[in-house]
């Protein structure tokens, strides 16, 4: 049974599918709902890492996600955290029941190099993960 959804956010307009999905399906289950947001220091790399930047970001990366749920009328909680954000995600899904995360298609060059955190999310979770795709035409 589901009762611990995780949906992983970073503040693109590609995770708000996911964002809707995780509220959904928290609202089918009744289901406890956390979003969690992590700092990529990588992808941020040389920047001084003053404690009220990465708290600034981590709040806009979560802004739709507390919205969303609170015009949806269901309870959120959230984590914020930094680091590499497969492995900081990866480290807290021994916590949930089910991820649910977007998929923002990286591709090419850059997937290989980097690999896509949903990827990794996906062969290494500790509980299902649920990848929510924007639709496309």
């Amino acid at each position: 049974m589901i009762q611990n959804i995780m949906v992983a956010v970073d503040g693109s307009d590609n995770n708000k599918v996911a964002v809707d999905y995780a509220i959904d399906l928290a609202k089918k289950y009744g289901a406890k709902l956390t979003a969690v947001t992590v700092f990529d220091a990588a992808k941020n790399e040389g920047m001084n890492y003053q404690k009220e930047l990465v708290q600034e970001t981590n709040e806009k990366n979560l802004a739709y996600a507390v919205s969303k749920a609170a015009e949806e009328k269901y309870p959120i909680s959230t984590v914020q955290t930094f680091g590499n954000p497969a492995h900081c995600l990866l480290e807290i899904s021994k916590d949930y029941d089910i991820i649910v995360c977007g998929n923002l298609g990286r591709s090419g060059f850059a997937r290989l190099m980097l690999g896509s955190v949903s990827e990794k999310l996906v062969r290494f979770a500790h509980c299902p993960v649920y990848v929510a795709r924007v639709k496309t035409e």
